[in-house]
Order: structure tokens, then sequence, then C-alpha cells
């Protein structure tokens, strides 16, 4: 009993990890398997990022221009430089 009332504090640390452990597998169990679904639906919208990030984009063309690829993402300045060139083209 000297051994018990020595080591107190260790044996309540010791069983609060035992229960712990024990409520990892058994009730949050269907919790896990919710963050598994959730992960997989991110996992699934991130690999739509990717591809939309890696998709070749153009600055459209007509009969007379010939389309010109975008190197990166479109910018005011971009959405600019078409918008003149559009308007070149009209007025020729």
């Amino acid at each position: 009993m000297e051994i018990v009332k020595k080591n107190i504090v260790s044996i309540l640390c010791g069983v609060v990890a035992l229960v712990a452990i024990a409520t990892t597998f058994f009730p949050l169990s269907s919790m896990f398997s919710d963050l598994k679904k959730q992960a997989a639906v991110r996992a699934d919208v991130g690999t739509q990022l990717i591809r939309l990030e890696k998709t070749p984009r153009t600055i459209p063309g007509s009969d007379f221009i010939k389309p010109e690829p975008i190197h990166g993402l479109p910018s005011w300045g971009l959405i600019e430089y078409v918008e003149t060139r559009i308007r070149i083209e009209i007025r020729k």
C-alpha cells in the first residue's frame, strides 16, 4: 500500500493515458471516418485547382489575328492589352 501512496500521481497519469488510448479506437472512430471523407473532398478540390492552374491560356484571336499564349495568370495589364487589341481590330 505504501507504493501506491508514494506513486499515486504516476498511477493516475498511467490510467489517464490508457483511457485516452482506448477512446481513440472506440468512440472516435466515426469522427476519423468523417475526417477522411473531408480530406478526400479537399484533395479533389486541390487537384482541380492544380489542373486549372496548368491549363494553357490564350488571348482570343480572330480571322486576322492569331491567338497568343498567356504565360501565367491574367492581370490588369493583360486585360488592357486585349481591349486595345480588340479596338484596333474593330477599326480595321
